[in-house]
């Protein structure tokens, strides 16, 4: 499973994994990339509601954080920029180099000894509502299949 906070691998089903590979040997390393960034972009819609329910300013810089890339064929590993990993489980922030911690809010500097993050995880949660959906496998197969036509194959 993760290998940090902002890590999840994920594993297509047999029937999936068994299809991309034969259309890899087929067509080639450039086709199964554009399967497995067809289902990154899926995730990313999926985290990015989950993103939007827990966070009430979005500027953007979230969902492109996220980056997928490719482990072996049938798996991939979608990653969160470590510095919004925070959020999956909340943190305690004190000053290293500095009596304390200091923002802006609105033009005017904060001051603080400590500030905590609270856990407001949305990358677990957007995954977990996709695999719910089974629209992991379903968006693997669909772009597998649109893939075997484009290309003409018969696999």
């Amino acid at each position: 499973m993760p290998t940090n906070t902002g890590d999840i691998t994920i594993e297509f089903d047999d029937q999936v994994s068994q299809k991309l590979r034969a259309l890899s040997k087929a067509a080639g390393k450039e086709t199964l990339d554009r399967v497995l960034g067809a289902v990154s972009m899926q995730m990313k819609i999926y985290i990015t509601k989950e993103i939007d329910t827990n966070f009430s300013q979005r500027k953007g810089s979230m969902t492109k954080g996220l980056r997928y890339r490719k482990q072996s064929e049938g798996a991939f590993q979608l990653r969160a920029r470590s510095i919004y990993s925070v959020h999956e489980t909340g943190a305690y922030i004190v000053p290293v180099n500095a009596k304390a911690l200091r923002w802006y809010d609105h033009g005017i500097p904060e001051y603080a000894k400590a500030v905590r993050i609270p856990k407001r995880p949305f990358f677990r949660p957007g995954i977990r509502a996709m695999v719910s959906a089974n629209a992991i496998n379903e968006t693997a197969m669909r772009s597998i299949n649109l893939e075997i036509e484009r290309l003409g194959l018969s696999i």
